[in-house]
């Protein structure tokens, strides 16, 4: 199965690479910038409308905030009864503030969808393959985001916890000191300081560097007020639970963001249950902050399972060839390794 798995996988980066030169040119993939949430379903629903005969949509629950989870159905109806062709599980937007994934899952479905029947690799793809795609995970926390007040950069989805254990929930979240909608970092001067204005842009700050004799002069904090008067800034924001962490697999019992039980969220519950219902599925690809491809792994410093460190480090040189392509259909030198064979299964 592992074999089957990297050979699958490969392939999947040959056929997208076409669609990765497209995303190179980011004005013309997201001309309306990032899709809040009612775009995001009607862009959905719009996919299975155009092309009826491969997309389907699948409702797989709603958010602790009420908001409906879609998942996007690609591959042909088979009227065998047993057994049902292999699955792959695309899975983007479970980190807040990674909306970027929501709109290159949805490209990439569009981009199968409409070369099904032109290409003959995409329509041998989606004749062996069903493919579920679920474009965003996170619609609370990508809302907030996206439409906060203030906005701010957060991670988890909306599920409240007590992040400074005194009790309260959300009671010391980001403020908007500058008026401008949003909420980021504040330099102050302060007996901590370990930091200075970069000469070259006064709008940075770098650390102070003690061999060139420089003295700090400011401290970085997060633009906030202190509002429960613990002494800390915007330590209690609103959410949550890092949904990345939220799995049974390595589940970090005592890590507060991670839920207080694997699997325990409203977001990932039913993913999990849809996994476990269809065991046809081969692979849970993620689009998001983790990347175990962009870096060949290796031993010691990998956590994967030995058995496994092989066929990862063959598909991260697929993916990074693979990408390198892709860099120079749109005019950019790379250097990129080539892949080797992948053993039959």
């Amino acid at each position: 199965m592992t074999r089957h798995l990297a050979r699958l996988l490969a392939a999947w980066l040959l056929i997208l690479t076409p669609s990765i030169t497209v995303l190179a040119q980011p004005p013309a993939l997201f001309p309306r910038g990032y899709d809040r949430h009612e775009a995001l379903m009607t862009a959905v629903n719009r996919i299975a409308q155009q092309w009826p005969d491969s997309v389907r949509v699948v409702s797989l629950g709603r958010s602790v905030e009420g908001r409906e989870i879609l998942m996007l159905r690609l591959g042909r109806d088979d009227p065998r009864p047993a057994p049902p062709r292999q699955a792959v599980v695309i899975v983007a937007n479970l980190e807040a503030d990674h909306v970027v994934g929501s709109q290159v899952a949805l490209r990439m479905v569009e981009r199968l969808a409409d070369a099904d029947g032109d290409e003959a690799e995409v329509t041998a793809l989606i004749d062996r393959l069903t493919i579920y795609v679920v474009p965003r995970l996170n619609p609370d926390g990508a809302e907030r985001v996206l439409a906060g007040s203030p906005r701010f950069d957060m991670r988890t989805n909306l599920h409240a916890i007590d992040h400074d254990r005194d009790g309260k929930l959300g009671e010391d979240g980001p403020d908007d000191l500058d008026g401008d909608g949003l909420s980021l970092l504040m330099r102050v001067r302060d007996e901590k300081a370990g930091w200075v204005v970069d000469e070259q842009d006064p709008r940075l700050m770098r650390k102070a560097d003690a061999a060139r004799g420089e003295k700090p002069v400011f401290s970085l904090y997060r633009e906030g007020l202190d509002n429960d008067g613990d002494g800390r800034i915007d330590e209690d924001p609103p959410g949550g639970v890092q949904l990345q962490r939220n799995w049974p697999y390595r589940w970090s019992e005592f890590e507060l963001e991670a839920g207080t039980s694997p699997g325990g969220e409203v977001e990932t519950r039913p993913l999990i249950r849809f996994l476990v219902d269809h065991p046809e599925v081969v692979a849970v690809w993620t689009f998001g902050l983790s990347d175990n491809l962009a870096t060949e792994p290796k031993k010691p410093d990998s956590a994967l399972d030995e058995a496994d460190v092989p066929f990862f480090a063959e598909l991260s040189r697929r993916h990074q060839h693979y990408m390198g392509e892709a860099v120079k259909a749109a005019g950019q030198p790379v250097i990129a390794p080539e892949p080797a064979a992948i053993p039959a299964a």
